[in-house]
């Protein structure tokens, strides 16, 4: 049977969707948020967040996925990540440098270049 193809002269005004349920499948998902439930995001949507820039874990294993299904038992587990400025990492650079810039004295340049083990290129200059 040959296939015959007709062309419009006019628009279409509505389009049938792909994934019909998609939005209401995205609503399910956000609602099981237990990253929101548990109080470590601000909404719903921080949580999501969260999650796709590494800031979550469950147990040892670091999540970037928003859809990760986990477990009863392993929701015990779920924390900020050991990298993530969140949880209780170590100090970042900036606020390292602000720590000591504040606490040292004096500005804090040779103790950045022994850290860094280089020198800025703009102070050379």
């Amino acid at each position: 049977m040959a296939h015959v193809s007709f062309y419009r002269n006019y628009g279409k005004t509505f389009k049938k969707p792909r994934r019909p349920y998609e939005k209401e499948r995205l609503d399910a998902e956000l609602k099981l948020t237990i990253v929101f439930k548990n109080g470590m995001a601000k909404s719903i949507h921080h949580a999501r967040v969260l999650i796709r820039q590494h800031h979550i874990r469950v147990g040892r294993q670091l999540v970037n996925i928003p859809s990760f299904i986990v477990r009863l038992e392993s929701e015990k587990h779920i924390a900020f990540s050991l990298t993530s400025p969140l949880g209780g990492s170590p100090a970042v650079r900036v606020k390292r440098k602000n720590q000591k810039a504040s606490g040292g004295g004096g500005d804090g340049e040779e103790e950045e270049e022994k850290e860094l083990g280089h020198r800025n290129l703009s102070n050379m200059i």
